[in-house]
């Protein structure tokens, strides 16, 4: 009872000075660069910023010092700091040069300019992964989503594509494979308590990421099945991605935020044949998401619903979605750990808001919801919590192919 008093005593008096500095924001130039050439021909590599905007042609530069501390000072940095739209629209060489890469008329407002370029970045990444379907008759498209504090997911991501080859989902069914690289922020010092500070931070650029990756995916041409393969933070992506979340989060505090938010949500929702979900230790809350499962544009009704399965690999004893015992507070994790409130499970709270809110059948709602139980690497013994990276999930090697079966076969 001590350790967990003593927990939650740090937890306040880190949380009271909660805020991000700039330097935990992330700079993905260097890992875009370092990831070129691409030496497969199934995979392609889109980066995107907190705000949503993506990371032009390598051949666009960017002056990191300028992006990361605009006018080298610190106020500000959480909006103008490692925000693409901020940098190029408000420095005129960068601009003028990103016009005449992307052959955009370059005498235009800034905005405009910078709004032209973004879809033409969208487009050619649409193009190229057509070509890359076309290339290798491929018939679905598997999206990978990182979490929270991940600087450089690379390596991750081949992992992750190595346990679909070893398990031979791909033998028959040729993929395009999407990795998805955004600002889940970063931890400096690798403390709980300055992961801790940076948490609200990385959950809210989350809700931009999400409809950036919708926005990709409503310009993708070959209309086959889809699978979505998140961890942690990359959850709230996901399913971002897939349908109108509002219930879990705030209203924004400015207005004019929130409006701009409001307008990306109207983009139209993925409308591909299949839909498959996979989401390995969720950092999100469970009902307060799928509460508005049927919430795409435009919204749905239950016999509509194209994405199915989706499934939950969770582990109650992962330290960062657990909280110890705090899962359901500071920004909601409980899918992640399947809490226990009021003693039914997150993952059954789910399946009833499924069934009894959006009128789904249950008998249908207990195949559509998969949970996978996982067990990873001790991280503190003395209070028996476990790790929380995607490494050690795919580890667990009885689970992870539970997990994969689920969604590929």
């Amino acid at each position: 009872m001590r350790l967990r008093l003593l927990f939650v005593l740090l937890l306040c008096v880190f949380l009271c000075g909660c805020f991000t500095s700039y330097n935990n924001q992330t700079y993905f130039r260097k890992v875009q660069v370092k990831n070129q050439p691409n030496p497969t021909n199934d995979v392609i590599r889109i980066y995107i910023d907190k705000y949503g905007y993506f990371y032009p042609n390598i051949a666009v530069p960017i002056n990191r010092s300028v992006f990361m501390h605009p006018y080298n000072h610190v106020k500000d940095a959480d909006t103008t700091g490692a925000n693409l739209y901020y940098y190029f629209t408000t420095n005129t060489r960068p601009l003028d040069s990103l016009a005449r890469f992307y052959k955009v008329n370059g005498s235009g407002i800034p905005d405009r300019i910078y709004n032209d370029v973004e879809n033409k970045i969208v487009a050619a990444y649409a193009d190229k992964i057509h070509q890359m379907v076309v290339r290798l008759h491929a018939d679905r498209y598997v999206v990978f989503v990182h979490g929270f504090n991940v600087e450089d997911a690379t390596e991750d991501y081949d992992l992750l594509k190595k346990k679909i080859e070893e398990g031979h989902y791909n033998d028959h069914k040729h993929m395009v494979f999407i990795e998805i690289y955004w600002d889940g922020l970063k931890n400096l010092n690798n403390k709980v308590t300055s992961a801790i500070k940076i948490w609200e931070h990385a959950q809210n650029n989350s809700r931009y990421v999400a409809l950036a990756l919708r926005k990709l995916l409503d310009n993708l041409q070959d209309p086959i099945p889809l699978v979505i393969i998140t961890h942690s933070l990359g959850a709230s992506v996901g399913t971002g991605a897939l349908f109108n979340c509002t219930s879990k989060w705030a209203q924004m505090k400015n207005e004019r935020d929130q409006l701009q938010l409001d307008n990306l949500m109207k983009l139209r929702t993925p409308t591909f044949p299949d839909i498959h979900l996979g989401m390995l230790a969720p950092a999100m809350p469970g009902v307060e998401t799928f509460i508005d499962f049927n919430k795409r544009s435009p919204d749905i009704e239950a016999k509509d619903n194209r994405i199915y399965p989706i499934v939950i690999g969770y582990n109650p004893y992962d330290f960062a979605v657990s909280k110890w015992f705090l899962s359901a507070q500071m920004g909601a994790t409980t899918l992640g750990c399947n809490y226990i409130t009021k003693n039914q499970a997150e993952i059954d709270r789910v399946k009833k808001v499924l069934a009894d809110s959006l009128k789904y059948d249950t008998a249908y709602v207990s195949k559509l919801i998969v949970p996978i139980k996982f067990r990873t690497k001790q991280k503190f013994p003395i209070i028996h919590l476990e790790e929380h990276g995607l490494p050690y999930y795919l580890k667990d090697t009885v689970n992870i192919k539970k997990f994969m079966d689920d969604l590929f076969l």
